[in-house]
C-alpha cells in the first residue's frame, strides 16, 4: 500500500510538459545537487523538512555517497518515496529524540521537493515518442514541514515541535448536552505565526468554504471524546474568546501544546452563543444540618444562661418583712466591701447597676458618718 510504505505501480499518466531539468541529472549528480542545497544557512521564515535517518542513509546508499557492506545493494527506483514512519510510535505521536545525523535529516524545501520529483520515473515508450510516461512509486508518507524561528543573538533553529491544537466546534446541544460527535481534529502552528494565521488555520480544519463568520474561543485543557462542543458548556470551561486582530503571535499569547480551540460558526444571521444562558437541571441534594449552629454553640449557650439567670435575678420582688428591716441591713446588702466582691450575706444576690459602684459607696458612708469618723478603714474593709 502507498500509505505502508511499499511501491505501488499507478496507471501511466502522460506529461503536457517536459518534467523538471533535475530529473534527468545522473545519480551523481543528482548527490552533488542536495549536498549544495543543504549546505546553505537557515534564514528565519523558511520551510524546512525534516527527513528520516533511516530513509536517508538507504537513498544516499543507493547514491554511492556511502557504502554498506550489512545492506544489500540499492538501486534508486528500490528505495521508494521519502517515509518518516520510523519517526512516530504506535499511537501516532512524534518520538521524544530527534537527533540530527542519528534520527534525522534537514533539508531545505527546494531540496525536499527535487526528492520528491526523483521518486518518479520518467520512462520513453515507442509510441508515445513525444512524451516522457511516468511511474510514481507513491506519495511522501508523514512529511514534516518546520518553520525556522529566530532566537537570541541572531541565531535561527529549525521549529522540531511546534504546538499542535485541538480544533472542536459549537453546537446548542441544549442544557445538558454533552459532546458528541467524530473525533476531533489537530492543527499544527509555529509559535511565531501571528494569531490571524492560527484562526485561518482552525477554521480551515472544519470547513472548506470560504468569507464564513466565525468566532472562535479558547477553553480549558483537557480530553475530548468528540468534536461537538456544547454552547451550555463554554462558561464552566472559561472560554475566552480570541482576538484574531491583535499583532500578537502564538508564542505571546502563551499557547501551549494540546491547548483545544472551539469555533463557532454563523448561522442564519445569528451566534449560537449569544442566546440567554442554558441553565442546565441541578438535582436537589440534601445538606445536613452544621455541627455548630446558631444559639447551639457554647458561647451562645452560656450567652443564653447568663440572660436567664439576670432576668430572674431582675424580676426578684423581696418580701414585705424585709422592706420594714432595719435601715443598718438595708446599709450591709449594699456595701461592696466585703469578701463576696460586691454581693451581700444574704442567700440572694443584688444586682449592682453599671456605673453605680461608686455611687453605692458613697451612699454607705453617708449612712454611717460615725463609723467613718470614729473607726479606721482598714477596719472598715475588714468588717
Amino acid at each position: 500500500m502507498a500509505e505502508q510504505g511499499e511501491d505501488v505501480l499507478l496507471r501511466p499518466v502522460p506529461l503536457t510538459q517536459a518534467p523538471p531539468p533535475t530529473t534527468h541529472l545522473s545519480i551523481q549528480q543528482k548527490a552533488a545537487r542536495i549536498k549544495q542545497l543543504r549546505s546553505k544557512p537557515m534564514v528565519a521564515g523558511e520551510i524546512w523538512y525534516i527527513i528520516s535517518r533511516e530513509w536517508f542513509r538507504r537513498w544516499e546508499i543507493a547514491c554511492g555517497i556511502v557504502s554498506d557492506k550489512t545492506v544489500d545493494p540499492l538501486l534508486e527506483e528500490n528505495i521508494g518515496p521519502p517515509d518518516n514512519s520510523s519517526l512516530f510510535d504506535a499511537q501516532g505521536n512524534l518520538v521524544s529524540s530527534l537527533v540530527e545525523s542519528v534520527d534525522v535529516e534537514f533539508l531545505p524545501q527546494d531540496a525536499w521537493s527535487e526528492l520528491v520529483a526523483w521518486c518518479v520515473s520518467f520512462l520513453p515508450l515507442p509510441f508515445y515518442s513525444s512524451y516522457p510516461f511516468c511511474l510514481r512509486y507513491g506519495h511522501p508518507i508523514n512529511p514534516l514541514p518546520r518553520t525556522v524561528i529566530s532566537q537570541t543573538f541572531s541565531q535561527t533553529a529549525l521549529e522540531l515541535r511546534p504546538p499542535r491544537l485541538k480544533v472542536l466546534v459549537l453546537k446548542d446541544l441544549g442544557p445538558n448536552g454533552d459532546i458528541t460527535g467524530p473525533p476531533h481534529p489537530y492543527v499544527t502552528v509555529s509559535i511565531k505565526d501571528t494569531m490571524k494565521t492560527l484562526c485561518k488555520k482552525l477554521v480551515a480544519a472544519l470547513t472548506a468554504r470560504r468569507n464564513v463568520p466565525y468566532k472562535i474561543w479558547k477553553i480549558e485543557p483537557g480530553e475530548f471524546p468528540g468534536s461537538h462542543f456544547p454552547a451550555s458548556r463554554l462558561v464552566s470551561c472559561r472560554a475566552v474568546q480570541v482576538n484574531e486582530e491583535a499583532e500578537k503571535t502564538v508564542e505571546d499569547s502563551m499557547i501551549e501544546p494540546d491547548d483545544p480551540f472551539v469555533v463557532e460558526f454563523q448561522e442564519n444571521g445569528s451566534w449560537i452563543s449569544d442566546a440567554p444562558p442554558l441553565q442546565a437541571s441541578v438535582p436537589t441534594v440534601h445538606v445536613p444540618p452544621p455541627l455548630f449552629g446558631p444559639e447551639t454553640d457554647f458561647f451562645s449557650r452560656l450567652g443564653n444562661n447568663r440572660t436567664s439567670l439576670t432576668s430572674t435575678q431582675s424580676l426578684y420582688t423581696p418580701s414585705p418583712s424585709r422592706r420594714a428591716s432595719s435601715s443598718k441591713e438595708n446599709e450591709t446588702s449594699v456595701i461592696p466591701f466585703n469578701k463576696s466582691f460586691g454581693f451581700s450575706k444574704t442567700s440572694f444576690k443584688t444586682i449592682q447597676e453599671p456605673g453605680t459602684l461608686g455611687l453605692g459607696n458613697m451612699y454607705a458612708l453617708k449612712l454611717s458618718p460615725s463609723r467613718f469618723t470614729d473607726t479606721s478603714v482598714g477596719e472598715i474593709l475588714a468588717s
